[in-house]
């Protein structure tokens, strides 16, 4: 399920219950001490005390280490599609696919979001949820 893809390097994969975690080493120790593990719990938590980015739905942004801000990002289906299936996926691993297409594209010097973490969380069979951790972005306006 997770070879079609080369892990990036300074990346783990991590399998822990239902979720498996593929996670930048720099992160790993901080993210499993909150019980990253469990997204649901750690969601929850996040939404308490975070702010939010709006994009097709709202994505919480929590302070991590050194004055960082963390955003999580769940898949979700766009259209009619996403009535159906609401963030559920079958089969893949979109959000592990993402996060090394990311990091291959910053290793080309090209700017965008710096990934900490992917999670693909298994739900029953062959179905399962994605999110993409990513540093957040600060913008300066002049």
């Amino acid at each position: 399920m997770f070879t079609q893809f080369p892990i990036p390097p300074a990346f783990t994969l991590i399998r822990k219950g239902d979720a498996s975690i593929l996670i930048k080493e720099e992160y790993k120790d901080l993210l499993l001490e909150q019980g990253i593990e469990n997204v649901n719990i750690f969601l929850e938590e996040a939404r308490q005390s975070s702010n939010y980015l709006k994009g097709r739905a709202r994505h919480p942004s929590i302070s991590i280490k050194g004055g960082k801000r963390m955003v999580i990002r769940q898949y979700l289906h766009g259209g009619l599609f996403r009535y159906f299936t609401r963030g559920f996926y079958l089969f893949g691993s979109r959000s592990f696919q993402e996060l090394a297409l990311t990091e291959e594209v910053r290793s080309c010097g090209i700017p965008t979001v710096e990934p900490i973490a992917a999670i693909h969380r298994a739900i029953f069979g062959f179905l399962y949820r994605a999110y993409l951790l990513s540093l957040e972005i600060l913008v300066l306006t002049i």
